[in-house]
């Protein structure tokens, strides 16, 4: 079975570079989106949106012109997980890139130059056709607090700079990639929080039987009706078989979720 999967990735990947650089060959366009929103865990319209695809270099990895829209650059931070959604023959693939340049300048010809930005070689591949992750809806849960911490950055050999202490906040949904969560913004220390870009969230579920501590990464914020902020939280993990673990024991509980929200909806 390993064998058959490093065949199929492998596959997968010929198909991309051949697809990458036929687009670029066409002088053809790409759609971008924040990988949360690859997932199947946004809705807005405007994290979707297509750029130029100028350069597909042959280690993989693609030069794609800087959107005009403020708002659509916000989404392409240096460091930030892309997804990239090519069709060729009537087939939608869709990559796992990240961000690696954000002031990159790339040469139209002897005269022009434009903004462009820089993705890293697709780290995944896959048909678009593949079914999203299941986003579970736990705000009908009796759940303990969430607790989300800051996690500052300092310079090497420099000690952390002070951050604000752990808030609460309500675990509204799941999935295998990342949470939602909601804080009220008028809370102690929330404002410092919100500065920061990476927390330590600790969390529980029915089923796990200790508290669960990940390491997260804010996608977006914005407020709600119910006047709390909603955060839009990615998944990070350094350790591969940590991933692999978390994910299986979570991928059970939302799919138990699933199996029950669809029972519900055929009133059954």
């Amino acid at each position: 079975m390993p064998a058959l999967q490093e065949d199929t990735t492998a596959a997968l990947s010929t198909i991309w570079r051949q697809i990458i650089n036929d687009v670029a060959d066409r002088n053809a366009g790409v759609e971008l989106m924040p990988w949360h929103v690859a997932e199947g865990e946004g809705t807005d319209g405007d994290q979707r949106f297509r750029v130029r695809l100028l350069a597909a270099e042959s280690d993989g990895r693609l030069v794609v012109q800087q959107p005009a829209n403020r708002e659509q650059r916000r989404w392409l931070e240096l460091g930030a997980w892309i997804g990239v959604l090519l069709v060729f023959n009537n087939q939608r693939w869709l990559g796992r890139c990240r961000v690696i340049e954000t002031a990159d300048r790339f040469s139209l010809n002897a005269t022009t130059h434009v903004a462009a930005i820089k993705l890293d070689a697709a780290s995944e591949v896959r048909s678009s056709q593949r079914r999203s992750a299941f986003r579970a809806n736990t705000a009908a849960i009796d759940l303990s607090p969430a607790r989300l911490a800051s996690i500052a950055k300092h310079p090497p050999g420099q000690p952390p700079a002070h951050v604000p202490p752990p808030v609460e906040a309500q675990l509204l949904n799941i999935s295998i990639s990342g949470l939602g969560l909601a804080v009220d913004p008028t809370g102690q220390h929330v404002q410092q929080l919100l500065q920061s870009r990476r927390y330590q969230c600790q969390f529980t579920l029915p089923g796990f039987d200790d508290a669960i501590t990940v390491i997260v990464r804010l996608i977006h914020a914005r407020p709600q009706q119910n006047r709390t902020v909603y955060l839009g939280l990615q998944f990070e993990f350094n350790d591969p078989g940590q991933q692999r673990q978390f994910e299986d024991r979570l991928a059970r509980f939302t799919s138990h979720l699933e199996r029950e929200t669809l029972r519900k909806r055929r009133g059954s």
